[in-house]
């Protein structure tokens, strides 16, 4: 039988170098972002698997990488075998150790800003690369920096570039990313630095992307932004009454007079109500209603302080996962579901080792010796 041989071969080059993730804006490099493998550093005294949870401990520091840990899964240990070590390997002082090969974020790695650091001809590189495709006015270029020539080859480019690595590099600056996006899109607002505290408000987007993205509304019409000024006021109350009780008492009011705030539950018996509305009378209707509805309600006492802070349109019930979009608690699902998975095998390999050990002769032969040692 004849084996069928193909013809047809891809022959890329190989490239040394660090892969950078450089952001271009309206043919200006806006920030960049060298991304480096998962890595531990030895200390002496802890194991691998020590320090890997000890660094997935930090991550959760980090909202860019919060929902993205070191997984412990059979591409780390076949990269730690390949090294000599495993996962019960102590490290010696100072040593690093990289985890992966790969520098995905996703997959353990961390950004580390490198802004300053990009050459002339390395921004141009990027520049002309988003340039060459028409109606691109930003993008996400990803290079093979080489430091020692001052030069760079693209890998790709990214329409919808993430910035979380530019908003929070594990060294290095942040880099504001945002600001210049708005600044780009909205040039008639670019100068403007008057903004009152008390007309600060935003949209729910993610409930409207959730909407929009499940396919069952096209358009969605939302409601103007308010010109006027508006009073804000944060209620800390002292009770045990659930805040969905407390809620429904006010809701009515809520609903009829157009309060934006919110509710939450911040301790046992501590309860943060906010309210904004551009009437200072109907505020103070609500609040000495919720005064007088103290013995109903158990409330022990009410803090009464103005709120300061920006404040989302519309009144919400904050409590554990509610706030968040289904497409938020997917995530947060699927991301749990990686590390769960990782844990239990984990455990697997550990329960197997154990086996092993007891099986081994010289278990065996020092049986006598721990039942002494009892």
């Amino acid at each position: 039988m004849r084996e069928k041989v193909s013809r047809n071969i891809i022959v890329q080059e190989h490239i040394h170098g660090d892969e950078v993730r450089i952001y271009v804006l309206d043919n200006k490099v806006i920030a960049a972002a060298k991304r480096v493998p998962a890595n531990v550093v030895g200390d002496g005294s802890n194991t691998i698997m020590d320090l890997i949870i000890e660094k997935n401990e930090l991550r959760k520091h980090v909202p860019h990488l919060y929902y993205r840990p070191i997984n412990v899964d059979k591409t780390l240990h076949e990269r730690l075998s390949t090294l000599g070590y495993t996962v019960d390997t102590i490290l010696k002082e100072n040593e690093k150790v990289y985890l992966q090969t790969i520098s995905n974020v996703s997959a353990g790695g961390e950004p580390i800003d490198v802004t300053p650091h990009l050459t002339s001809k390395q921004k141009e590189i990027a520049i002309r690369a988003t340039k060459a495709i028409p109606g691109l006015a930003h993008s996400g270029v990803d290079m093979i920096i080489d430091d020692e020539m001052g030069t760079g080859k693209i890998l790709e480019l990214n329409t919808r570039p993430g910035i979380g690595s530019h908003l929070f590099p594990i060294e290095g600056k942040a880099i504001d990313v945002p600001s210049a996006i708005i600044d780009y899109y909205f040039p008639e607002t670019k100068n403007q630095t008057d903004y009152s505290s008390d007309s600060l408000f935003y949209f729910d987007l993610q409930t409207i992307f959730d909407n929009l993205n499940d396919g069952y509304l096209e358009e969605i019409e939302l409601l103007p932004y308010p010109n006027n000024t508006y009073v804000k006021k944060q209620l800390d109350i002292n009770t045990t009454t659930e805040l969905t009780t407390i809620y429904k008492i006010i809701k009515r009011q809520l609903i009829r007079n157009e309060f934006s705030g919110y509710i939450k539950k911040t301790a046992v018996d501590q309860i943060e109500l906010v309210l904004a509305n551009e009437s200072n009378e109907k505020l103070d209707k609500i609040i000495n209603y919720i005064e007088k509805s103290k013995s109903q309600l158990a409330i022990e006492s009410i803090k009464l302080k103005t709120y300061t802070q920006p404040i989302k349109l519309g009144f919400e019930i904050i409590e554990d996962y509610y706030q968040m979009s289904l497409l938020q608690l997917e995530s947060i699902m699927k991301d749990n579901e990686k590390v769960i998975g990782s844990f239990e095998r984990e455990v697997k390999r550990l329960r197997k080792k154990i086996k092993q050990i007891k099986a081994s002769s010289s278990w065996k032969v020092t049986k006598q010796l721990r039942l002494l040692k009892r």
